[in-house]
């Protein structure tokens, strides 16, 4: 499937019904998704913190979330309360600097000018991650550190 980087913003109207098919930690069916999902030529969509994904038949739209929707989903996925009223909102376009494009390249430029912070082989120097948000990491994967952290 094509990885589309569109230049124009994405609006969603989201409503009750979309609010009360939502669930907690999951970024595949939270209050926007379930409301992206419900336009008929979106197949499936991920809202993550900052990057939203939109499967579509023409391929998988990436859009950026913006802040006020961010604080939302992330409220609703530690209270279960949904404070943002019901209306339309808006996904904005990724930055010409976060395209997948952009992100390749300056990679490629880093490694040839020999960056010491570009390695090839990260099970040298594995990444932790520190305070985890839902947004950023999958639903399995939370269950999976609960599981890890009761034994």
């Amino acid at each position: 499937m094509r990885l589309l980087e569109p230049r124009k913003s994405f609006k969603v109207y989201v409503s009750q019904d979309h609010r009360v098919n939502a669930v907690c930690k999951d970024k595949n069916n939270c209050v926007f998704a379930q409301a992206l999902s419900a336009i008929e030529s979106v197949m499936s969509a991920e809202v993550g913190a900052t990057i939203t994904t939109i499967v579509t038949r023409r391929g998988c739209e990436r859009y950026q979330t913006p802040k006020l929707m961010r604080n939302g989903l992330e409220n609703f996925d530690l209270t279960g309360q949904w404070d943002l009223s019901e209306g339309w909102y808006e996904f904005k376009p990724v930055p010409k600097s976060q395209t997948k494009k952009a992100v390749r390249e300056e990679a490629r430029k880093r490694r040839a000018n020999g960056d010491k912070n570009m390695f090839h082989d990260r099970s040298i120097y594995p990444r932790k991650k520190l305070n985890l948000s839902p947004r950023q990491i999958h639903h399995r994967q939370l269950l999976q550190l609960d599981r890890q952290n009761a034994a």
